[in-house]
């Protein structure tokens, strides 16, 4: 935690390029995975992605108390009040209709996005949300009491509790089996299947049926807010029909007119009563630290890249927003300026860079 600390402050008071030496040697000290070498004597490449899991799964043990956020319950630290997902994950049996199904919670710091696709796949994933969505859901193994032996049971999950920041793995990296090999060890392959991810990500098709309705109140009030706005500018452009409109309403006012705007009232009165009741029903905030009126919307500001074939070679770039339209590429101590449309481009399907990790901060 100091390490990482002092790496920071050595930025932030710096122009030029830093080496974070003493950062890389306190990792590779309390993870000596990150210390493997190869043949020649060089260290090997690892993944960003369990980079992140241990610098976070350190933290998380570090820093305990609020910081910047009023409180952090229920969560138990700072890490999980501010990347943390609280998941409702339910298991139904899928040989015994009987078994009762079991329902658990669990924590999770990160959405995972699983890539499916190509000649001969049932699936096709060709945007985030699909993958996250096929992520929630699987089959797992486990005991049946009733059966009395190991079962498949369909395991579907569903976000309880949202958080600040998201952060989304892009699973290409996957194990293939080599039985035909001498060694039958397999082989880390990569999929370069294209996956677009958007700017502005929603959450609320991964969320339960309770967020939904918290999250449905500021959803629907801003829905008619659009409404009422599209509304006026289209009435705006249509000034004389909306007048002869009006002049026809007064002459038949007992006539078809009124009925209309009876018709009208009634629908705005079942809507207003719609809206009350999931106010009443929806309790409680949507997350840690989020507003009362957060609608589920989450920004882009963050990607970190993979270019190449190999999961154990290829180079990784960092992708960061700096103002509105306008972000930087971090390539190692070389820094170029770029903007969201070039972001938006490395989904992946070439040689080229393409996101691994994505990271959404909450936005309304």
């Amino acid at each position: 935690t100091t390490a990482l600390r002092d790496t920071f402050q050595s930025l932030d008071g710096s122009v030029n390029a830093i080496m974070p030496l003493r950062f890389v040697e306190v990792l590779r000290q309390g993870f000596p995975q990150f210390a493997e070498q190869g043949p020649r004597g060089g260290f090997m490449q690892q993944d960003s992605d369990e980079l992140q899991e241990a610098l976070v799964s350190t933290l998380s043990q570090r820093l305990t108390s609020a910081s910047s956020l009023p409180d952090i319950a229920p969560a138990s630290n700072l890490v999980d009040a501010l990347f943390g997902f609280e998941l409702e994950e339910r298991l139904v049996c899928q040989e015994c209709p009987d078994e009762p199904p079991v329902v658990k919670t669990a924590t999770v710091r990160k959405l995972v996005c699983n890539i499916q696709g190509g000649a001969g796949s049932d699936v096709q994933v060709n945007h985030v949300g699909e993958g996250i969505s096929l992520g929630l859901t699987g089959t797992v193994e486990k005991n049946s009491e009733i059966l009395g032996r190991n079962a498949i049971w369909t395991k579907t999950s569903r976000v309880k509790r949202l958080p600040r920041y998201v952060c989304v793995q892009f699973m290409r990296f996957y194990w293939k089996a080599t039985p035909d090999s001498r060694d039958h060890a397999g082989v880390k392959c990569k999929m370069m299947r294209p996956v677009s991810f958007p700017q502005v990500l929603d959450t609320f098709e991964f969320c339960s049926d309770d967020l939904k309705n918290t999250l449905r109140i500021s959803r629907d009030k801003n829905a008619d807010k659009i409404l009422n706005e599209f509304s006026e500018a289209k009435e705006e452009g249509k000034e004389e029909a909306k007048e002869e409109a009006k002049e026809e309403a007064k002459v038949d006012s007992d006539g078809d007119a009124q009925m209309a705007e009876g018709g009208d009232e009634a629908a705005l009165q079942a809507a207003l009563a719609l809206s009350m009741g999931a106010e009443a029903t929806a309790a409680g905030s949507a997350g840690i630290g989020l507003p009362a009126d957060f609608m589920g919307n989450y920004e882009l500001y963050g990607v970190v890249t993979h270019k190449g074939r190999s999961a154990d070679s290829g180079h990784y770039m960092g992708w960061t927003r700096s103002d509105g339209d306008n972000w930087l590429c971090f390539d190692d101590d070389e820094v170029s300026p770029c903007k969201t449309e070039d972001v938006l481009k490395l989904k992946g399907g070439g040689d080229w860079h393409m996101a691994y990790m994505a990271f959404y901060r909450y936005k309304n």
